[in-house]
């Protein structure tokens, strides 16, 4: 093999070498997250490990004896890749101080997080304020990782483990006559996930004390939303799930609504069928094999705004119902006989709905509401 064929053939090796290591250099833990992955921050801290010791082992190589001795050949015969060769060997040795300062600085999170991953959801609380003072910590000591990218990230990925465990807690939603343990489960979930987001305010506004005397305070100037979006789209997703819960719970009382006189029958049917077409709009959420916990699913979205609409109408009927049968008796205890758990329900539906349908008071009956509410409420049970 004549020089330039040696030279032309080294020539070749390193345009391999110098795209490979480029398309290393490249990778970050973004790349980790996809359509249907959301990565969890002990992710994070894999990713950088393994990045370490491939960069690591690059280095090793590129300090072997044969590959300096290509070097040589480059840089004496003037190559026009000598300067990439020499840019990838800086790269390299600057990715693995870069790798091994972020993981000194990052490996202290280790322990809380697998704590906060293998411990009961609902007794996560207490572990998040650690957390992000841990995460202050890092971002104050470390300036390889100390850039809004790479902190939005982590914060991100461990919205997307709270978001998991939520899940994972709360169970299939059985949009069933018994609500008190589901709405229990999702208050539960809001505290935890609120306690994180509450925290990552509070050690916002004093990140800056985490930096020491004469050095740059870098705060994090990032808008919230950026670590949070997801977060604050599944608690939307579990304020809607609570609002069907607590309707539910309310209109389902409807059904021990008695009325008597001599329209009783006829008003008492009427009844029966606004409680009939709300159970069937409840329960069809159960139906559905979408999960509705989570929070990229559509049609829970579109079920939820036609539910909506559905009681929307049936709160009209049954306020209407309730007018025609005070309106038809002499004595409302004649017409209403409510049990006590009932009588809420209604007065609340009925004023909510005549609120609706005269905004600025101009009911042909303005009286309405007050003498249904004390007639009930008299009415011996």
């Amino acid at each position: 093999m004549t020089d330039s064929q040696l030279k032309s053939a080294i020539e070749g090796v390193v345009i391999k070498w110098v795209h490979q290591v480029e398309e290393v250099l490249m990778q970050d833990t973004d790349d980790l997250a996809s359509q249907d992955h959301f990565p969890k921050p002990l992710e994070e801290i894999t990713f950088w490990n393994k990045r370490k010791e491939n960069f690591t082992h690059i280095s090793n190589q590129l300090k072997d004896k044969k590959v300096r001795m290509m070097s040589n050949i480059l840089e004496i015969t003037e190559s026009a890749y000598y300067p990439a060769f020499t840019k990838m060997v800086a790269d390299v040795a600057m990715a693995v101080h870069e790798s091994r300062d972020i993981m000194i600085h990052l490996s202290p999170l280790k322990p809380l997080l697998e704590g906060l991953e293998a411990g009961e959801f609902q007794e996560s609380t207490p572990l998040i304020p650690p957390l992000v003072h841990c995460i202050c910590l890092l971002w104050a000591a470390c300036p390889a990782y100390r850039k809004p990218d790479r902190i939005v990230t982590l914060f991100r990925e461990i919205t997307n483990l709270l978001i998991s465990m939520g899940r994972n807690f709360i169970g299939t939603v059985g949009f069933q006559a018994e609500t008190t343990e589901p709405l229990q489960k999702i208050n539960t979930c809001v505290n935890v996930l609120k306690t994180f987001k509450d925290s990552f305010e509070e050690h916002r506004a004093k990140v800056d004390t985490y930096f020491g005397e004469g050095e740059k305070v870098r705060r994090w100037e990032f808008h919230p939303t950026h670590a949070f979006a997801r977060m604050d789209q599944f608690l939307g997703r579990l304020a809607n799930i609570k609002e069907i819960f607590d309707i539910a719970k309310e209109f389902l009382k409807i059904e021990k609504v008695e009325f008597g006189g001599p329209k009783g029958k006829i008003l008492g049917a009427n009844i029966a069928a606004v409680y009939s077409e709300f159970n069937e709009a409840y329960t069809a959420f159960s139906i559905n094999t979408y999960d509705c916990l989570d929070p990229a699913e559509t049609e829970f979205t579109e079920g939820h705004r036609q539910f909506k609409m559905k009681v929307t109408e049936l709160e009209q009927r049954l306020s209407l119902i309730v007018r025609h049968a005070l309106q038809e008796s002499q004595s409302p205890e004649a017409y209403f006989k409510p049990r006590q758990a009932v009588i809420p329900t209604v007065v609340t539906v009925c004023q909510k709905e005549e609120s609706h349908m005269h905004p600025h008071g101009s009911c042909p009956n303005p009286t309405f509401i007050l003498l249904f509410a004390e007639a009930v409420y008299e009415c011996p049970i």
